[in-house]
């Protein structure tokens, strides 16, 4: 039975009301499924803290070359302009699928020649234009959008993670160079005085007070201090190279004057709530947005199953005779309605809405996996600060009874009290004590930078 176009535009929307309800499942917020604690199990710092200041949250450290490097970084980093690419390019699949809720056009023009069989020639004109349109009846089209909006949004929060995580490591890269120049540093003091007890033996050896073996002992000491400053100096040059890397340039177009870590300010941050990781986080808000993707497919892939209603018209022009093309007679215009039902397709249509399933499940799984290991981030960086914390004090004590105990042993072997052995251990725990003082302060600095970035930077 022939059914006119209009009565077939009243058919669709009449189906389309009494099956609404087959348009797809609601789902679940992701954040119902996930436990989040209410205060953190480390102990969170006063609230008379350094609250972040703004989203510059690197500023806090008070070092004007760490502002120029993470300038830096912003402008210049690969991936960072890659994230940047991918907004763009996910911002035109969602104009693409945008363009399916809107009818096409598309215009034709022939002109052709022939001759009839007594020789007269015959010539055909023709102008047209033809319209097309799927009715989105069960919402696919919308689905597809919403699935695309949705990866758009995912995509930058994606930038938003990227810069974070570079903005921390070009921090953390700083650091461990500022750290390793303050060891170098050490290593050269300690080598000195190593070097002047030395000078003391040989000349203790010479109207013989001190055997040759105590100034091959000394020597020996003297000797694994030397050796220790050009490993100290690899590592450098080898975090300088990785710090130009991320700075997207090379060691050697990068100029550093900074050259300790004790003008870098160490601040005292607070953790705030639990709560508020959900939201500062652009990796946790990337994966919700990836979870309405999903599900927005999903619906898509659910709409697919039921009838497509396609219109379309066409009009145009047509004589066979340039002067006579626009004249009424020359006028054709048609309007169809088409129906189509998938019928048999060995099962793609649903094998396509249970992939759909899966992924929806998928990214609501690898969204509670993320918040979670947000939580550990942020316990990991609290409990840094506070026993790094303990720690530097603990060795600021224990530096200060080191250089005590050396001023002590050197006076006592100079009198002749003491013995060489004493003297060789009290250097070597000064040394110790020196260097594991410089390296804990790296470490304070670097779980405050875990903490910014494991609380989704500054706000």
């Amino acid at each position: 039975m022939f059914i006119a176009p209009a009565r077939m535009v009243l058919f669709a929307t009449a189906a389309a009301l009494g099956l609404a309800g087959c348009a797809g499942p609601s789902i679940d917020r992701p954040d119902e499924a996930v436990p989040v604690p209410s205060t953190w199990n480390q102990p969170v710092t006063a609230a008379t803290a350094t609250q972040y200041p703004d989203a510059a949250w690197w500023a806090v450290y008070d070092s004007a070359e760490l502002n120029r490097l993470v300038d830096l970084a912003e402008a210049s980093n690969p991936d960072l302009s890659a994230a940047a690419y991918r907004i763009a390019q996910a911002s035109a699949q969602a104009r693409s699928a945008r363009a399916a809720l809107y009818p096409s056009l598309s215009g034709s023009a022939s002109a052709s020649r022939s001759m009839g069989v007594q020789g007269t020639p015959s010539n055909s004109l023709s102008l047209g234009l033809e319209a097309s349109y799927e009715l989105d009846i069960w919402g696919e089209n919308r689905a597809n959008v919403d699935a695309a909006v949705a990866a758009r949004v995912a995509s930058e929060y994606d930038r938003e993670a990227v810069a974070l995580s570079l903005v921390a490591e070009v921090a953390t890269t700083y650091f461990q160079y500022l750290s390793l120049s303050d060891r170098i540093a050490t290593a050269e003091e300690v080598l000195g005085l190593s070097q002047q007890v030395l000078a003391l033996v040989r000349a203790q050896a010479q109207v013989g007070t001190v055997s040759d073996l105590d100034v091959a002992q000394q020597e020996v000491t003297v000797a694994g201090l030397e050796a220790a400053i050009p490993s100290l100096q690899l590592q450098r040059d080898q975090t300088l190279n990785a710090l130009a890397a991320l700075l997207g340039t090379t060691a050697g177009s990068l100029a550093l004057t900074g050259t300790t870590l004790d003008g870098v300010a160490l601040p005292t941050v607070t953790a705030g709530l639990p709560s508020e990781v959900l939201e500062r986080r652009p990796d946790l808000r990337s994966a919700e947005a990836e979870i309405r993707a999903a599900s927005a497919s999903l619906e898509a892939a659910h709409a697919a199953m039921y009838p497509n209603i396609q219109l379309t018209g066409s009009t145009g022009l047509a004589s066979s005779a340039l002067q006579s093309l626009f004249e009424p007679a020359g006028f054709l215009s048609t309007l169809a309605a088409g129906l189509s039902q998938p019928l048999f397709d060995a099962g793609r249509l649903e094998a396509e809405q249970d992939t759909a399933a899966a992924a929806e499940a998928i990214a609501i799984e690898s969204y509670r996996a993320a918040v979670l290991a947000a939580f550990q981030d942020v316990e990991d960086a609290l409990a840094a600060i506070r026993y790094t914390g303990q720690l530097a004090e603990i060795e600021a004590r224990a530096v200060a009874q080191a250089r005590r105990a050396y001023g002590l042993a050197v006076a006592q072997y100079q009198a002749g009290a003491t013995d060489l052995s004493t003297l060789l251990d009290a250097q070597r725990d000064l040394a110790g004590q020196l260097d594991e003082q410089r390296q804990t302060r790296f470490d304070q600095l670097a779980a405050t930078v875990d903490l910014f970035n494991s609380l989704g930077g500054g706000w």
